[in-house]
């Protein structure tokens, strides 16, 4: 048999290399998709944990829920959750893990705090860093980020510690990009809780 000199054909290592050129962008778009993904849910929880502070604030400004009024399905009904906001087992955040709301008193004064619970720590960042009110006239008193509850440390205003930042056991607000590397690194899933002035 005699070969023709005109025929054509891709060698194995041309067809490797498309390939390669596609597996790359193919990663690239995923990449991108997941970055597009994460960026929602944060914008998401931003709106949500603000949704349920100014209902908490604007409703409850002069009246304060009891502790055993603060159910999920309680809060649903007074109007500070949405409907979407509680499932089967209580108030569901956006990254669907548990959320709820305590009451505390500071220092004489009446605060709630709204506590995200195990979320993943790829997003603690975006969330601590987001626009919560940039002095403490927002109502906004304390953020706290936790590996696993009341073990952590907090961002506090100096208003409302003055030595916060001095002494280690505490960040100044705002916060600064690496305190907030230092406390969204210590676990895979964290507690951000926000606590508010009523």
């Amino acid at each position: 048999m005699i070969l023709k000199s005109n025929e054509k054909g891709a060698t194995l290592v041309e067809v490797l290399g498309v390939m390669a050129v596609l597996g790359a962008i193919a990663v690239g778009l995923f990449a991108g998709i997941a970055r597009v993904q994460k960026q929602i849910k944060i914008t998401q929880a931003h709106e949500q944990v603000t949704r349920i502070v100014k209902r908490m604030r604007t409703q409850f400004a002069s009246f304060h829920l009891t502790d055993s009024q603060i159910t999920a399905e309680n809060l649903e009904k007074a109007g500070i959750y949405d409907s979407g906001d509680v499932g089967e087992d209580g108030a569901v955040n956006v990254f669907g893990t548990s959320m709820n709301i305590e009451n505390a008193v500071v220092d004489g004064y009446p605060v709630f705090r709204l506590n995200y619970n195990a979320i993943p720590s790829n997003v603690c960042e975006d969330l601590i860093m987001s626009d919560w009110g940039d002095d403490p006239s927002s109502g906004l008193r304390t953020i706290y980020a936790a590996p696993n509850g009341p073990n952590f440390k907090a961002f506090y205003w100096k208003k409302d510690m003055a030595d916060c930042g001095s002494n280690g056991s505490s960040h100044c607000m705002p916060p600064q990009l690496d305190d907030v590397i230092e406390e969204c690194t210590r676990a895979p899933s964290l507690w951000i809780t926000w606590e508010y002035y009523y």
